[in-house]
């Protein structure tokens, strides 16, 4: 037997391994020697080796080209300083291939089969065809259906729904449906996308009864939380290019193709795991020096229901935001100086990361994230007032890609960070998301929060929202957070669905954050909204807002909410400050809430621009520069100038020489080195 000591590399092949070999060897050589099956094989033997106390790193090494995962790889705290790589390229497949398919007719619509023996033993809600997500079928095939009247129609955000009813035509297509059971009712609203199978049908009243109740009201009193639904999994409406529909009586899937193809050009894959490595020890002894490098990892599951923490033993059809409680495809918990590197994570049925409880100095570095179910990097720590050993901190996300994300759950982040705190999150490109790019914090006012002294700067993130969901953000932050840094961060097309398309977001509570050196350009709403909080510091930033303020304070407060100075904030014809419920004394406004100075304000569309909208009981009231300088010592030593851009309609927001913003004391905001450095 080898000595332990000597051990520095382990081989794996699902080809030509064996799990009695010795790992020591890629080829077969004889009875003893040659590569292990299974990885699960190879860690035992790294765990033998660190019973005989011998801690020198070790390397594993896949050999296959492709490795399919039977079940989640778990890396406890005995299975310290590893590495897991691919000897050259490995693929590490969480599904069972689909392939050997057939011409056939589903529904009189000519297709492609495949037998798939596994469904009579496992429910599948994605399926990858030839490396692209299929499609579910819908009804309708466009647009959305609205009902006649909700359970609860009521203003309250929580307000939980449980069933609605259809208009008599919709009723009458759903009751038609076969496969009733395994269809699944799917709106958007609010911040949130819910997603719930039927539970019964009520035909004298034409009801459908939710198996999970909506997570916050559906009353169409609210435009944002309005009811607007539509039916996924109808077999009856199979039939458009890249579909699929798994009869699971049948065990037999169908597919029609995207474009011509033949029989034995398709492959594609069901996802069967949820997880492809869990790295995790305890509270007290934490797993450390782990590093998952090099990897493709394709297709995870992306079923789900959703629990509220006030709310226990009660599930529902979404989240209350940012699929803040979904699973990573590689999750770390109770884990220090771990790595994942240079990997391609796609086809997720949820996260593709997610760091949980006691996650300490985790390095999330030169990784492309795509295709994923919800969002890319998930970091959920214990909250303020935990135990040391369950807070979640330090930690590094550097030089990702973060793309195509919130493909199943549409509410997810590029980034979340919850209750987090001293993590870097730098240089990332995060863009074609439905919801937020980077989102901090998750304490909604003043009550002390452990998200402190988080830095996020030089990221590019863009291509949010797409008119589906509301009140998101480029960079959205929520409760005090001491220390945090928003930096040199390139923000821009941003959309909502009917409020809150916003560039840096500062919600409820958002306090004590330096927000400097941003470019933020069109977004629906406020390149810069703050919902309330308390003493942030705005300064050196481009704002351009054609189509709203620049700046905008959603509920202001007898306290300095912010201090806006050398900015650059541009308009289209809006109002360059709005300032919602401004307190007022005897009468008399007061503008405590905003302190301003030196910010150069230009309004392109050429009018007399005023500088505030103040919104009081209802009503605007405009006031010019000169008045604000007159009645409320805001914007001292500021200008009405051209900024002078090298190419404003390029979106190139260089300043020329002459630039009068450079007079006023602006630093330049070099945008050459912002997002993923290519590698």
């Amino acid at each position: 037997m080898t000595h332990p000591m000597s051990i520095a590399t382990l081989y794996v092949s699902q080809k030509d391994g064996k799990d009695s070999y010795n790992g020591l060897y890629r080829e077969p050589r004889n009875a003893l020697d040659g590569p292990f099956f299974s990885i699960e094989a190879a860690l035992e033997r790294v765990r033998e080796i660190r019973r005989a106390d011998c801690l020198q790193p070790i390397t594993v090494r896949i050999l296959d080209k492709e490795y399919f995962m039977q079940k989640t790889v778990r890396i406890d705290a005995e299975l310290c300083n590893i590495t897991v790589e691919p000897y050259a390229e490995t693929a590490l497949i969480g599904g069972v291939r689909v392939d050997g398919f057939k011409r056939d007719r589903f529904g009189g619509v000519e297709c492609y089969s495949a037998d798939i023996p596994i469904a009579k033993e496992m429910s599948f809600s994605d399926f990858w065809m030839n490396g692209k997500r299929a499609d579910l079928t819908r009804f309708p095939e466009e647009g959305t259906l609205d009902p006649v009247a909700v359970e609860k129609d009521e203003p309250e955000l929580f307000t939980h729904s449980k069933w609605f009813i259809a208009k008599d035509e919709d009723f009458a297509r759903i009751k038609s449906f076969k496969n009733l059971s395994e269809c699944i009712i799917s709106f958007r609203h609010y911040w949130v996308d819910e997603h719930t199978p039927i539970e019964a049908l009520e035909e004298d009243t034409h009801k459908i009864v939710f198996k999970y109740p909506s997570v916050f009201t559906l009353t169409p009193e609210i435009r944002a939380a309005a009811l607007h639904y539509y039916v996924e999994n109808v077999a009856e409406m199979f039939g458009k290019p890249n579909q699929w529909y798994l009869d699971k009586a049948a065990a037999k899937l169908y597919y029609m193709p995207a474009e011509p193809t033949t029989a034995d050009a398709l492959t594609g894959y069901l996802p069967t795991i949820e997880k492809f490595f869990e790295i995790g020890g305890e509270p007290t002894k934490p797993v450390k020096n782990v590093c998952i490098r090099g990897f493709e990892m394709a297709y995870t599951r992306g079923d789900a229901k959703w629990a509220v923490d006030d709310e226990p033993g009660q599930y529902f059809a979404s989240s209350i935001q940012a699929v803040h409680n979904g699973r990573g495809s590689v999750e770390f918990k109770y884990a220090q100086y771990c790595r994942i590197e240079d990997c391609h994570i796609h086809g997720t049925g949820i996260h593709a990361l997610a760091l949980w409880n006691g996650c300490r100095y985790i390095s999330v570095e030169n990784n492309h994230l795509e295709d994923l179910g919800a969002g890319g990097i998930l970091m959920h720590g214990a909250p303020f007032g935990s135990s040391e050993e369950e807070t979640t901190g330090n930690n590094r996300i550097v030089n990702n890609v973060i793309h195509k994300a919130g493909l199943r759950y549409s509410a997810a982040c590029g980034v979340l960070l919850t209750h987090a705190f001293g993590n870097l999150i730098s240089h990332n490109d995060i863009y074609d998301i439905y919801y937020t790019g980077i989102s901090s914090g998750w304490v909604w006012g003043y009550e002390d929060s452990i998200s402190q002294s988080n830095v996020i700067e030089y990221n590019h993130i863009y291509d949010l929202g797409k008119g589906k969901l509301s009140d998101m953000g480029g960079v959205y932050l929520l409760g005090k957070q001491q220390g945090t840094v928003v930096r040199g961060n390139l923000v821009h097309d941003i959309k909502a669905y009917d409020y809150g398309g916003r560039g840096i977001y500062t919600d409820e509570g958002s306090s004590y954050v330096t927000v400097e050196n941003n470019v933020v350009y069109n977004t629906t709403h406020a390149p810069c909204h703050q919902h309330f909080g308390k003493q942030n510091t705005i300064r050196n930033n481009i704002f351009i807002a054609l189509s709203d303020t620049p700046v905008k304070l959603g509920r202001s407060e007898h306290l300095t909410s912010w201090i806006v100075e050398n900015n650059i904030l541009v308009t289209g014809g809006k109002p360059y400050y709005s300032i919602v419920n401004l307190p007022a004394e005897d009468g008399k406004f007061t503008l405590d809430p905003i302190a301003s100075r030196g910010n150069l304000l230009f309004d392109v569309s050429g009018s007399d621009t005023p500088l505030i909208n103040l919104r009081w009981d209802k009503e605007d009231h405009h006031f010019s520069f000169a008045d604000t300088l007159a009645r409320f010592d805001m914007e001292v030593d500021s200008v009405v100038a051209d900024p002078e851009f090298v190419d404003f309609t390029a979106h190139d927001f260089t300043l020329k020489a002459t630039s009068p913003a450079l007079a006023l004391g602006f630093k330049p905001v070099d945008l050459r080195d912002v997002g993923a450095k290519k590698r």
